[in-house]
């Protein structure tokens, strides 16, 4: 019988883009390694900084743009992540789609690439910058999960919890040096009050936005250790 955390690493592991960028961040570290003829640590550093500042500056501008009012638009904001807060406990809308992910990915390079060599720039994306992103998305999961976690991953977990069931609008960060940012834009409050329809992100729940996203995309609740998936005319409302 598997342990609760390598269910978790089962999930991980199993989802495409995790599998994709796994192999894509794989190729960043295999250029590194080829790289003799200067350092290579500081391109990973900006990398990793570099991807900060993206998770913040995405998550709060691209995932919490106002909702569309054409249900194809909405559809793509809710896979993206408006399902996510509609659905927490649905693993089928919380790691990043590959059709977002691999265009941001392509995007980073040529931007870097205008003020460093191509080899520089790949390493710094392709090795520090995605092994950040697989870094996020797996501290992503396990602040969802009820598995048994570490002081750094409780923290994360606390911390994320109040972005999900206490204001939407704060907090967007979950990689460990990411609350710096959060700090340093105005978005860590010392204390706020729960907002109306914090699961929607603000949205009426009956919205009919939503609940023709919520039948596009389906319903599931078994992110979380221990439950089962929810009645279908309820799962819809899980947060």
């Amino acid at each position: 019988m598997m342990t609760d955390i390598q269910s978790v690493l089962r999930l991980y592991a199993g989802d495409r883009g995790i599998q994709v960028m796994s192999l894509i961040g794989a190729g960043g570290v295999t250029l590194a390694g080829l790289r003799s003829d200067r350092p290579v640590a500081w391109l990973f550093l900006l990398g990793w900084v570099l991807y900060l500042f993206e998770e913040h500056l995405i998550h709060r501008f691209v995932f919490h743009a106002p909702a569309p009012r054409q249900q194809f638009l909405f559809d793509l904001l809710y896979r993206l992540h408006y399902g996510h807060h509609d659905q927490v406990r649905n693993r089928h809308l919380l790691f990043t789609p590959l059709w977002f992910a691999l265009p941001i990915t392509a995007l980073t390079i040529a931007a870097l690439s205008l003020a460093l060599p191509l080899i520089d720039t790949l390493i710094a994306i392709l090795g520090g910058s995605v092994c950040a992103y697989l870094a996020f998305e797996w501290l992503h999961l396990m602040s969802h999960v009820r598995v048994a976690k570490g002081r750094l991953v409780r923290s994360i977990t606390r911390r994320h919890a109040r972005h999900h069931f206490i204001d939407h609008h704060y907090w967007f960060t979950v990689s460990p040096g990411g609350q710096l940012i959060d700090k340093a834009l105005g978005s860590d409050p010392p204390d706020r009050s729960v907002v109306a329809n914090v699961h929607t992100c603000g949205l009426d729940p009956a919205d009919p936005r939503l609940v023709s996203s919520r039948r596009r995309f389906g319903f599931d609740a078994s992110l979380i250790h221990g439950h089962a998936p929810a009645p279908r005319e309820n799962a819809g409302r899980a947060a």
